[in-house]
């Protein structure tokens, strides 16, 4: 599906000064692999994904999608190739305050040529666990559900792919875990998943990691066994209930003593 040969990227920062920040990146990945790339702030992996995402253009090298040269493109043929093929999960949720769920959902769907706008958003929103929530404002809906308004909206166009960027990284241990069972069950449903982290745990939850460093691919590969977030959700759950049980048979003791 996807086909990166020598691709490099370079920034220019003056006439004098240009700063690299990929360099020299051959990768594969192929049609239904769940893969998450790995690295420190500055490493280049965030570059990377809107290379792959067609959000940019590398400065050199060639990458192909699903077999069609895509390096050379202009900035509408990316936009149009990126509207149908691509969907993207931020960190930030980028969500209209004023706009409902259901209503944030269907901003994709204005710029292509999919029909059934309403009944495709609301499917969106219950794939997400969101059916109860459509007609909720952002201010209105907890930060994981915000998140989960922004993969619906990722879904609704029907991507061959789904690119997340760090789509854990303002959410709590619980509400991440939520997010990640989404992006596993998607996988398992066949959907393409480049995740884009600088946690290791978040990785883990892949088929295959990528390690990139200084614009370099250091490793890559297999997750022998990737974790199960909706098996970590139970037992995160769990601990809460028996914590509350400890907390109140101490507090019932306290009382009758």
């Amino acid at each position: 599906m996807i086909q990166l040969r020598n691709v490099s990227k370079k920034f220019q920062k003056n006439e004098s000064i240009s700063v690299v920040a990929l360099s020299d990146v051959t990768l594969d990945i192929k049609p239904g692999e769940f893969v998450a790339i790995v690295g420190p702030s500055g490493s280049g992996k965030s570059t990377l994904m809107n290379i792959m995402g067609l959000l940019d253009v590398p400065t050199e090298g060639s990458y192909l999608l699903e077999n069609k040269e895509v390096s050379g493109l202009d900035i509408d043929a990316l936009a149009k190739l990126r509207n149908q093929k691509v969907g993207f999960v931020f960190q930030s949720f980028h969500l209209l305050a004023r706009t409902s769920a259901k209503e944030n959902v269907e901003l994709p769907l204005i710029y292509s040529d999919r029909s059934d706008i309403k009944n495709r958003a609301a499917n969106a929103l219950k794939a997400v666990g969101l059916e109860d929530r459509m007609n909720h404002f952002p201010s209105e809906l907890s930060g994981g559900e915000q998140q989960r308004v922004a993969i619906a909206r990722s879904l609704v166009n029907e991507p061959d792919i789904l690119f997340a960027d760090e789509p854990t990284g303002n959410l709590d241990s619980q509400s991440g875990l939520e997010v990640i069972s989404i992006f596993q069950d998607l996988n398992e449903q066949g959907k393409t998943i480049v995740l884009v982290t600088h946690d290791q745990h978040i990785a883990e939850h892949s088929r295959r990691i990528v390690r990139i460093s200084d614009g370099k691919i250091q490793a890559d590969g297999a997750v022998a066994q990737p974790k199960r977030a909706a098996e970590e959700l139970s037992k995160l759950q769990a601990d809460k209930t028996n914590a509350n049980q400890n907390a109140r048979l101490q507090a019932d003791e306290g009382e009758a003593t």
